[in-house]
């Protein structure tokens, strides 16, 4: 599955073959490595992953794709309510 449609939507996207978490993993990554707007790590595996409320989320091998989007939405994200759910927006 090469994630060909995903590609054409995403400002770059990022498959790695394992990850603890996909959203700690980009958000360490984004600013060192300059990622941009709608930027997407995804992993087939993923073993140390949080969910809403600090839920456990994990993907084994092959069961599943596990990804996270960063948002970079050009305006303070204080300002938008529910913004909890953005995981990658610095």
């Amino acid at each position: 599955m090469g994630f060909e449609r995903s590609r054409r939507i995403a400002g770059a996207l990022f498959e790695v073959a394992s990850s603890s978490s996909t959203n700690t993993e980009l958000s360490a990554r984004a600013d060192r490595e300059g990622m941009g707007d709608l930027t997407v790590m995804l992993t087939r595996y993923q073993s140390a992953g949080r969910g809403r409320l600090g839920r456990a989320w994990t993907a084994p091998p092959g069961a599943a794709v596990a990804a996270s989007v960063l948002l970079r939405p050009g305006f303070p994200t204080e300002q938008c309510p529910g913004r909890s759910g953005w995981a990658g927006c610095p």
